[in-house]
């Protein structure tokens, strides 16, 4: 879920997992009266909507593994378009935004980036050795978050472990360069405390 223009976004459901969903303005409890509403994301690609961003004041991107797509948020219904084929995020938290511009890590374990949702950023590759090491079966449960104080994102990722995270790599977005935790990191739920 997410929050914009005084209303709440709730993305997907076990019955229909390809859709998001709004309730009326300014009353997250009303989700059938006027102005609530919801929209299909490509309901017949076979995959599952899993997560939504805030862009800037008038625009959401959504995620699903394989696409990209645009939720312009400054009129009611909503329409939503893609804008990306074959440029998704791994799972629902694999998503983070620092200060506008979205970072997310692909079904493929490689970060990338957008200001615009249309032009993506690659990163270097001087640890995707790292990357190929993680466990592919858990790659959806990849967890980003963002410290502001150090001006970096934290990927808690799972190498070799089948259960749980156990290793954080780690991007600092001054230098530019990638870091990488092997120990200490045996949680499977990441929180920050402000």
């Amino acid at each position: 879920a997410f929050v914009a223009n005084n209303r709440v976004f709730a993305i997907s459901t076990a019955a229909n997992p390809s859709r998001i969903y709004w309730p009326t303005l300014a009353n997250p409890e009303d989700w059938t009266g006027t102005g609530s509403g919801n929209a299909d994301v490509n309901k017949n690609d076979g995959e599952d909507l899993l997560t939504g961003v805030v862009l800037n004041a008038d625009i959401a991107l959504l995620f699903k593994n394989t696409s990209t797509h645009y939720m312009f948020l400054s009129q009611a219904p909503f329409p939503i378009f893609q804008i990306q084929k074959g440029v998704g995020a791994a799972g629902p938290d694999a998503v983070v935004n620092v200060n506008g511009e979205i970072f997310f890590i692909t079904p493929q374990r490689r970060m990338k980036s957008t200001t615009d949702g249309k032009t993506f950023t690659e990163y270097p590759d001087a640890v995707n050795d790292l990357w190929d090491g993680l466990n592919v079966l858990r790659t959806q449960y990849i967890h980003g978050i963002y410290y502001p104080s150090l001006k970096q994102i934290h990927w808690l990722v799972s190498v070799g472990s089948s259960s749980t995270h156990n290793a954080s790599i780690i991007w600092d977005i001054e230098k530019k360069a990638w870091l990488y935790h092997p120990t200490g990191f045996k949680a499977n739920v990441a929180c920050l405390v402000q």
